[in-house]
C-alpha cells in the first residue's frame, strides 16, 4: 500500500503548506486558489481510487485463500475416500499406451490412464474414446440396390459423418482380479442408442483364502481364467482394428475386407508363455452368439489359439473357431465374421449398410475358420500381416449343411514411425472367393475366381497425448467374379464395383 501512503502523504504536504505559503508571500489570486483546490480534489480521488483498488485486491488474496482451503479439503476428503485426483503429467501418451510391452495380452490393465479411485486394494480406472471423421469418396459401377438391371456410377458428396464414442471402466483388486466393461455411447448401428460392448471378470489369481490353497497356487502360477462377454481372442488383428471410437491402435482409419472380430458370452483358459511350454496358448467355449440362446440343439462355440516369440521382437500366433447350429435352424447364426456392433469407418459407399465395404463371410451355422498371423516390431519399423480361410457348411442356415461358402482372407502392413509422434502405414487387405451359393440353385457350389482388393494408404500425428489425427486414401476393387451366385454382402460383385477416396479422421482417447 506504499502508493497510498504517498499520494496522502502528498495531498498533507500540499494543504500545510498552502497557508505558510500565504503567510509568506500574502493572499493569493483567486485562480491560483481554485488550482490548488482542483489539484487538491483530485489527489483525493486518486486515493480513493487508490484504496478501493487495494481493498478489492485484499479481497481477492482472501477469496482466492478461501478457494484454495476449499480445494485442499476436497483433496483431502477425496484421499479420505480413496480418491486420487492426477495431474495432467501423469497421464502416458497415446503413442507409449498403443504398444506398450505386452500390448496383445488379455487384460485391458496396462492400456487403462486414468485411475480416478483408490479404496484399499482396489484401483478403478476410466476410460473415454471419441471420433469424428471427414470423408471425400467415390465409386462407380455400383447399382441403386441389389439386383437392379441398370448400373449407375452413384455420386457421393463429400461431408462428416456421425460421432461416436465409448466409454469403459476397470476395476484392479491387487493386480490379481480385473473386473472390466465397457459400453459404446454411440455407433454406426445405433446412433441414438447405448449399447454394451464387453463385460468379464480376469482372474490371475484367487482372491482371499482360496488363493492361499495349495491347488489355488498351482492352478494360477500357470493360467489365467476370463468369464462373461468378453471380445473373442481369434487371430490378432482384433488388436490392431478400430472399434467404434477406440481407434488409436490401428495405424490407419479403416479396418481390412475380412474383419474377424465378435464378442460372445463364455470363458477362456490362457497359458502364461514359457511356464508349461516355451509358446502361450488358451482354450475357450461360447455362447456362438452376442447372446444368450437356450433353443434346442443350439450349439456352443469352441476356439483355441497358440502363440509364441521364436526371435526377437517376432510374434507368431495361429487360431481356429467352430460352431455348429444347423441342427435348429431357427437358432443363432455364426458370430465371428458378421457381427460388427461398432460398425465400419467409412460411410456410403456400396451396400452403405453398417460396415461398407467389409466382405461379410460365415453368415451362416456350421462355421470352422483357421487363421495364422504375424508381427513384428523393432522401431521405428513395425510389420503385419495375416492369413485365413474360412468354410460355412450351412450359409442359408437351412438344416442339411448346404449350400456353403468357403474364402480365403489376406493382408499385409507396415508402419515407419518418423518421430514418437508422427508416423506412416500402408496396408494390402484381400478376400478370395473358393465357392459361393449359386443364386439358381442353392444345392450346389460354384468355383469363383472372385477378389476383392483394398488398398489403404496414410498415416497419424499425435497432436497430443490424448489426441491422434490420422489420414488416409483407400481403393477398393471386386474383380473377377461369376454373374451366377455372385452377390458378395449385399453387393453386385459381378460388375466390378470399386470405391476410392480420402477420409481423415480426430480421436480422442485417455
Amino acid at each position: 500500500m506504499k502508493t497510498v501512503s504517498l499520494a496522502a502523504a502528498l495531498a498533507l504536504a500540499l494543504v500545510t503548506a498552502a497557508p505558510a505559503a500565504w503567510a509568506d508571500e500574502g493572499m493569493v489570486s483567486r485562480a491560483e486558489y481554485e488550482q490548488l483546490k482542483s489539484e487538491f480534489e483530485a489527489l483525493k480521488r486518486e486515493v480513493r481510487e487508490l484504496r478501493k483498488t487495494s481493498q478489492t485486491t485484499e479481497q481477492q488474496v482472501q477469496q482466492t485463500a478461501q478457494k484454495q482451503e476449499q480445494v485442499l479439503a476436497t483433496v483431502r476428503g477425496a484421499e479420505k475416500r480413496g480418491v486420487e485426483l492426477l495431474p495432467e503429467s501423469a497421464l502416458k501418451p497415446g503413442w507409449e499406451r498403443a504398444r506398450v510391452p505386452g500390448w496383445m495380452d488379455a487384460g485391458k490393465l496396462k492400456f487403462m490412464n486414468a485411475r480416478i479411485a483408490r479404496a484399499g486394494e482396489m484401483d478403478v480406472y476410466m476410460g473415454v474414446d471419441t471420433v469424428g471423421r471427414f470423408q471425400a469418396l467415390a465409386q462407380d459401377d455400383v447399382v441403386d440396390s441389389v439386383g437392379a438391371s441398370s448400373v449407375v456410377s452413384k455420386h457421393l458428396s463429400p461431408g462428416f459423418q456421425t460421432a461416436y464414442g465409448n466409454l469403459s471402466f476397470l476395476a484392479d483388486f491387487d493386480n490379481d482380479v480385473e473386473l472390466f466393461f465397457d459400453i459404446f455411447i454411440a455407433d454406426k448401428p445405433h446412433a441414438d442408442q447405448l449399447q454394451g460392448n464387453e463385460g468379464y471378470i480376469l482372474l490371475r489369481d484367487l482372491p482371499g483364502p482360496l488363493g492361499e490353497t495349495s491347488w489355488g497356487q498351482a492352478l494360477f502360477d500357470k493360467v489365467d481364467i476370463k468369464l462373461g462377454q468378453f471380445e473373442l481372442d481369434y487371430g490378432d488383428s482384433h488388436y490392431r482394428r478400430s472399434t467404434n471410437a477406440s481407434s488409436w491402435r490401428n495405424p490407419l482409419v479403416g479396418n481390412y475386407v475380412i474383419d474377424p472380430r465378435s464378442t460372445e458370452v463364455g470363458g477362456e483358459i490362457l497359458s502364461h508363455p514359457g511356464d508349461l511350454l516355451p509358446f502361450g496358448w488358451l482354450v475357450g467355449v461360447g455362447s456362438g452368439g452376442e447372446t444368450q440362446d437356450f433353443q434346442k440343439n443350439h450349439g456352443l462355440s469352441l476356439h483355441g489359439k497358440v502363440w509364441g516369440n521364436p526371435a526377437e521382437n517376432l510374434r507368431l500366433s495361429s487360431s481356429v473357431y467352430w460352431v455348429d447350429h444347423a441342427k435348429n435352424p431357427a437358432s443363432s447364426r455364426a458370430n465371428l465374421f458378421r457381427s460388427n456392433r461398432s460398425g465400419g469407418p467409412y460411410a456410403g459407399v456400396l451396400d452403405d449398410g453398417s460396415a461398407p465395404g467389409q466382405v461379410v463371410v460365415g453368415a451362416g451355422q456350421d462355421l470352422f475358420a483357421a487363421e495364422a498371423a504375424l508381427t513384428w516390431e523393432r522401431n521405428p519399423w513395425e510389420f503385419f500381416s495375416q492369413f485365413g480361410w474360412v468354410r460355412d457348411h450351412d450359409s442359408n442356415g437351412s438344416s442339411g449343411g448346404t449350400p456353403s461358402n468357403a474364402w480365403l482372407y489376406y493382408s499385409g502392413e507396415g508402419k515407419y514411425n518418423f518421430t514418437e509422434r508422427l508416423y506412416g502405414a500402408l496396408r494390402y487387405s484381400g478376400a478370395k472367393a473358393l465357392a459361393l451359393t449359386s443364386a439358381s440353385d442353392s444345392t450346389r457350389d460354384l468355383g469363383s475366381d472372385g477378389i476383392v482388393h483394398r488398398i489403404q494408404v496414410g498415416g497419424g500425428y499425435w497432436l497430443t497425448k490424448t489426441l491422434l489425427l490420422k489420414g488416409e486414401y483407400v481403393f477398393q476393387q471386386y474383380d473377377g467374379f461369376d454373374a451366377d451366385g455372385s452377390q458378395v454382402s449385399g453387393v453386385d460383385a459381378w460388375l466390378d464395383p470399386n470405391f476410392r477416396g480420402v477420409i481423415a479422421e480426430a480421436s480422442f482417447s485417455f
